[in-house]
């Protein structure tokens, strides 16, 4: 099974930010055209125990009490969080709620 691979032409959507979100719906897997949002999203507190085993949209940190960096699942508030155009459908699809798009790269894809 073959998927798209980003390959080059990225550059800056100069659309309206406010409307960009409405950009995920007619993007699909076949989609020549696909962009990676940086937005800040907020997990709500209604959804943290049916997704406290595995939560959306892990983070790389160093948690607490630790020197090393790590993968972290977490339930908390994300800010300036660079996500692929699939990635933030499925969380929101699942209750997640984007509160801010900073900015959407777009970028061209060549399938293998």
């Amino acid at each position: 099974m073959g998927e798209y691979m980003p390959y080059g032409g990225f550059k800056w959507y100069e659309g309206d930010l406010n409307r960009s979100l409405e950009l995920t719906d007619g993007t699909t897997e076949k989609s020549d055209v696909g962009r990676i949002y940086e937005v800040d999203i907020a997990y709500p507190d209604s959804l943290y125990d049916a997704h406290n085993d595995l939560s959306f949209l892990s983070r790389n940190a160093i948690p607490p009490d630790s020197k090393v960096n790590k993968l972290l699942a977490t339930l908390e508030w994300k800010e300036r969080y660079i996500v692929h155009y699939r990635n933030l459908k499925q969380a929101i699809a699942n209750g997640l709620i984007v509160e801010k798009v900073i900015y959407i790269y777009n970028k061209y894809f060549h399938r293998n």
